[in-house]
């Protein structure tokens, strides 16, 4: 009798890690995943558009430990891949007008996420900055790229810390990510 408990235990606790990973989706913990891909129109120049670019406060020691800032959404609509300095040549235009940003700034094992809203004009750059993310707290914003001025607000962004090594199972749960 305890050799047949045993032996269902046995097989429990070996398909249960199984069914876990096969029932979770980084998806449904991706709140951008959803939504439609932002896709920048052929006839879009940097002086019709707004221009996006974003910056980067510390760049680390050998790059171990460099604060990435990268644009996850624009009004809702994803962007593929998310959008950050090391994988644009280009800055990301925006029609002019009123945007909601959603912008992720990591540090190490810290990410902090903010949904920032900003009226942008046509011909000018922008550029999206961040202090050093912090689970204490960590904020985010836009500047004219030409004069450096503030453009709005500072916005306080949601930190959490997400261990690299642990994978998404271990992850997601930690915290919960709002869509803007």
């Amino acid at each position: 009798m305890w050799r047949s408990v045993y032996f269902t235990c046995l097989i429990l606790c070996l398909l249960l890690p199984l069914g876990l990973i096969a029932c979770s989706s980084k998806e449904d913990n991706d709140p951008t995943s959803r939504a439609e891909p932002y896709r920048m129109t052929p006839d879009m120049t940097p002086a019709s558009s707004a221009s996006l670019t974003v910056g980067q406060r510390d760049a680390g020691f050998l790059s171990m430990g460099a604060t990435v800032i990268k644009i996850l959404a624009i009004d809702g609509e994803r962007v593929l891949p998310p959008f950050d300095t090391a994988a644009a040549s280009t800055p990301l235009l925006l029609t002019p007008g009123a945007h909601i940003i959603f912008a992720k700034a990591s540090h190490g094992s810290v990410a902090a996420y903010a949904c920032m809203s900003t009226t942008l004009a046509q011909g000018h750059s922008y550029v999206l900055r961040t202090s050093k993310p912090d689970v204490s707290g960590t904020q985010m914003w836009l500047e004219d790229q030409a004069g450096g001025q503030l453009l709005g607000q500072k916005f306080t962004a949601d930190s959490a810390s997400e261990s690299q090594s642990s994978g998404f199972l271990l992850q997601s749960p930690a915290h919960s990510l709002h869509v803007c």
